[in-house]
């Protein structure tokens, strides 16, 4: 009697709705929106990087030593001293090539990936209107702000392997295997990786700022020019050698690491752990003001 009375009641309650599957800490979503999002650039990048390099190591070849070491002569001393090598080093073939890490060319796609992936982190999804619409899932604000890193940085150890690559093969084609050594450019290319890491990661922190990637943009890159100039200063004037000690720029020598192939694989370990140390701590920092601050409305 008492169970048949219960179950008419049971049957009454209405049923209760499925609940979603909660989403893990790193949601696979956020991985396939930022592979998309930067797909394009990196392919753009990487074939300007490797065509670049091979395309260096041509017209390196068809430079003649004598000649240029009759040019670097001419040279006045004081020019010698904004150089980081010096200038007979130049001369040499493995000189010539390293100068093609701190290329315009190739500092142009180091700062174009860096400042354009980090800037669109924070500041250029809250510009677009999207971070609100992304932040209504169930997801934690530090797992946008890692899986985006993850994935430009990848990108960043992809850019430095072609690099390096592109070096490599340029040498093979070019006959320079009996002079010069592609491993010897390996330290290069992971101080490059370093540059690209630390200056993504100061993007990063910039975008957490900022509701306008535009605007980020225009400090990154007032950022980056101050840095350069003063390692310029530095560079070449004497009195002002301190400088060098506030600038990141001071850790970015490949073409050092790669004239000095006996102490290169120690050196650029410092330099990464300078790089990679302050890198980590601008992560830090653009998570922990992401997650403080508050979302403006859509410009």
């Amino acid at each position: 009697m008492t169970i048949a009375a219960q179950a008419p009641a049971a049957a009454k309650q209405p049923a209760q709705p499925a609940q979603p599957a909660p989403l893990g800490p790193l949601p696979a979503a956020l991985w396939w929106k930022a592979w998309v999002e930067a797909r394009l650039l990196l392919a753009a990048l990487l074939v300007v990087t490797a065509l670049f390099q091979v395309l260096y190591v041509w017209m390196s070849s068809q430079v003649e030593l004598g000649a240029l070491e009759i040019f670097l002569k001419t040279l006045p001393r004081s020019f010698e001293k904004m150089m980081t090598v010096p200038l007979a080093s130049i001369a040499t073939p493995t000189g010539r090539l390293a100068m093609a890490y701190i290329h315009p060319v190739t500092i142009f796609v180091c700062v174009s990936w860096s400042i354009a992936r980090g800037s669109d982190c924070i500041s250029g999804e809250i510009g677009r209107g999207s971070m609100e619409m992304l932040l209504a899932q169930p997801v934690r604000r530090w797992a946008v702000v890692v899986t985006h890193g993850i994935v430009t940085n990848v990108g960043a150890l992809l850019l430095a392997l072609a690099s390096w690559l592109g070096t490599w093969f340029g040498i093979v084609v070019m006959g320079y295997g009996d002079r010069v050594h592609p491993v010897d450019f390996g330290p290069a290319a992971l101080n490059l990786l370093g540059f690209l890491f630390f200056l993504t990661a100061a993007s990063t922190f910039a975008s957490a700022f900022g509701s306008d990637r535009r605007t980020t943009i225009g400090w990154l890159c007032g950022f980056y020019l101050v840095q350069l100039l003063m390692k310029i200063v530095a560079r070449a004037v004497e009195s002002f050698s301190w400088l060098q000690y506030g600038t990141y720029l001071a850790a970015f020598e490949p073409e050092v690491l790669s004239i000095h192939p006996e102490t290169a694989w120690q050196s650029v370990l410092v330099h990464s752990s300078y790089l990679g140390a302050g890198g980590l701590l601008c992560y830090a920092a653009a998570v922990y003001i992401f997650n403080k601050r508050d979302l403006p409305a859509p410009l």
